[in-house]
């Protein structure tokens, strides 16, 4: 039994390395062996090996458990990239006034967002991204310092993979202070 795996560990070897060294043949020995070389000889038949698979990526971990994969409708096979994504609201160099420091943020994407394929919205102020996802393309920031500010939106999968982004706007908010309040 130990020589069969060394036997049939050495023959893997020979083929995977088989497209640096040349040609690989087949033959079955006077005993029933299979024996894999890379000389010619008569009666051994001419393996043909499939291209090498090269993964690029990081490899999981030993315990983890890889998640199951969902299998796709063919609409969404189908479904074509993302042609757009822009910011429709705030304007691009907006100032405003908010006293509350609220945002109203509309975001436009050509096709519409695809909720149920399991596509999001990531929003970026300032280069930082919200917290969670949304689901929908209107949102209202609370909160949001006085100042200049740059807004960004993504459209991400499922696994968080960027499908598309709109390119970066900026707006300006005022908030009234006591020191300089809202102008008549």
């Amino acid at each position: 039994m130990r020589r069969r795996i060394l036997l049939i560990s050495a023959a893997l070897a020979a083929l995977a390395a088989a497209p640096a060294r040349g040609e690989i043949y087949r033959y079955v020995d006077d005993s029933g062996t299979v024996v894999y070389t890379d000389k010619p000889r008569p009666g051994a038949e001419k393996v043909e090996l499939p291209g090498i698979t090269v993964y690029r990526g990081r490899a999981p971990s030993a315990g983890a458990a890889s998640p199951p994969t969902a299998k796709k409708k063919p609409a969404e096979e189908a479904a074509p990239a993302y042609e757009a994504v822009r910011i429709v609201t705030p304007a691009n160099d907006q100032a405003f006034w908010s006293a509350a420091g609220e945002v109203v943020v509309q975001v436009e994407t050509q096709p519409p967002l695809r909720v149920k394929a399991g596509h999001r919205l990531r929003l970026y102020v300032d280069g930082r991204p919200l917290e969670g996802l949304l689901e929908t393309t209107a949102v209202r920031l609370r909160n949001i310092a006085r100042g200049t500010h740059t807004l960004r939106a993504e459209v991400v999968d499922g696994t968080a993979r960027v499908l598309a982004e709109s390119e970066p706007i900026i707006f300006h908010l005022h908030r009234p202070s006591v020191l300089r309040p809202k102008p008549p």
